[in-house]
C-alpha cells in the first residue's frame, strides 16, 4: 500500500511531500522531500525530518552511529561509532536552561522498544542520519525566543508527560560553537 500526503506551506513558500510504502510484512518506507521557491528569503531551516511521540514505556534504545554521549554535526569528533544501548531517560541532560539535548550524529539504525514485550520500531536509513529520543516535547525545552516569562527558564520547571519524543532526521542545524 502507497500514501502520499502533500502539505502546503505558505510562510515558507515550500511544499512537503511524504510518501508511505507500506508492506504486508509491517514495513514502512518514508520518504520526504521539501520542494522550495529558491526567490523566498526565509529563515534557515533548523532540521529536515520527522518527529513523534510515542508512549513513555518504549524506554529503551539501541543504535549504530556516535555515541554514547550527544552529539551534533558540529560537535561529534569526542563520540565514536559503535553500538550503544540507553535508557530514554539517560538521554536527557539537566542543563540549568532547557534546550536542545541527546541529538546522536551518523545513525545507521536506531531501535526504541518496551524492554517489558521486546516490541519496538527500528528505523533505518539509506545513509547516516540524525537521531534522538527524550522524555520531553521541544516545546518543554524552548519557552520561545524572547524568553519573558519566569515559568521555563529552569531545569526544575520541566513536567513529565509520560512520553517519549522521537527525532528521525536527515540532518539537524549544528550548535554553532566557535568552531562552526
Amino acid at each position: 500500500m502507497v500514501l502520499t500526503a502533500l502539505f502546503d506551506m505558505p510562510e515558507g513558500k515550500a511544499q512537503l511531500m511524504l510518501r508511505y510504502d507500506i508492506s504486508a510484512a509491517g514495513e514502512v518506507n518514508v520518504t520526504q522531500k521539501m520542494t522550495t521557491d529558491k526567490e523566498v528569503q526565509v529563515a534557515d531551516l533548523f532540521g529536515f525530518g520527522l518527529q513523534l511521540q510515542m508512549p513513555a514505556t518504549f524506554s529503551k534504545l539501541e543504535y549504530y552511529g556516535r555515541g554514547p554521549e550527544e552529539n551534533y554535526v558540529d560537535r561529534h569528533s569526542s563520540a565514536f561509532i559503535g553500538k550503544y544501548e540507553s535508557d530514554v531517560k539517560d538521554e536527557y541532560y539537566p542543563y540549568i536552561r532547557p534546550q536542545e539535548i541527546g541529538n546522536h550524529t551518523d545513525i545507521r539504525y536506531f531501535s526504541i522498544f518496551n524492554p517489558t514485550t521486546g516490541k519496538g520500531i527500528i528505523f533505518e536509513g539509506y545513509e547516516p542520519m540524525e537521531c534522538s529520543a527524550i522524555p520531553y516535547l521541544v516545546e518543554d525545552l524552548d519557552s520561545g525566543i524572547e524568553k519573558t516569562h519566569a515559568w521555563g527558564q529552569h531545569n526544575g520547571d520541566l513536567v513529565d508527560k509520560g512520553l517519549v519524543q522521537l527525532h528521525i532526521q536527515k540532518c539537524q542545524y549544528p550548535l554553532g560553537c566557535i568552531d562552526s
